[in-house]
């Protein structure tokens, strides 16, 4: 006699979870395909699953199918106004269809719910560096550094932004800290910077 087992309510819960990480491991490895595909799966059982709905949003981003990640991020921002996560990369994915300022709303709200959130510090200097804003670039990179000393993309775009400037010095003071904080790339840099101040 054969004996199956139903799939209960706690043998979904446990899918759920492991389909989540799942996604969020191959997010990581930027197998952005696949991680959709799990982030899919939660979301057939779970409609409304916040989390789910921001990381297939910010897969979809990293594919270039930005339309669909705004939806999503909306659709996640409904459910939880307070999703940072999802306020950050609408912003980001707004900033690569150049609508600058309606990703600074989205950073300025994320920073009203967590203003010591440096992925949206981060970002917000970013938009401001593509904006050609220096000035407020290095600023918003400074408190994200003042928030976490170890970011490595806070340090990376600021030292990014003063080679830009031609502010080589205080560029090589960055770049020496991402050596000190383990950055592989940062030698390069630091070579950078010497060569072109020699030059």
């Amino acid at each position: 006699m054969s004996e199956i087992v139903e799939n209960t309510s706690k043998d979904t819960e446990n899918n759920v979870g492991s389909w989540f990480r799942k996604g969020v491991e191959l997010f990581q490895e930027g197998k952005y395909e696949e991680a959709v595909e799990y982030f899919d799966r939660v979301l057939t059982v779970n409609p409304r699953h916040s989390p789910s709905l921001t990381n297939k949003g910010a897969a979809l981003r990293k594919l270039g199918r930005y339309e669909e990640a705004i939806a999503l991020f909306d659709k996640a921002l409904e459910i939880d106004p307070d999703n940072v996560a999802a306020l950050n990369n609408k912003g980001a994915t707004l900033d690569s269809l150049g609508r600058y300022d309606e990703g600074f709303e989205c950073y300025e709200k994320a920073l009203e719910i967590d203003p010591y959130n440096v992925d949206t510090w981060v970002n917000k200097g970013v938009t401001h560096a593509g904006c050609g804003r220096w000035k407020e670039a290095v600023e918003c990179f400074d408190k994200a550094i003042e928030i976490n000393p170890r970011c490595i993309l806070a340090w990376e775009n600021k030292g990014a932004v003063l080679f830009d400037q031609g502010r080589y010095l205080e560029a090589l003071v960055c770049f020496e800290e991402l050596l000190r904080l383990g950055d592989k790339r940062a030698a390069e840099m630091i070579q950078r910077v010497k060569n072109r101040m020699e030059g």
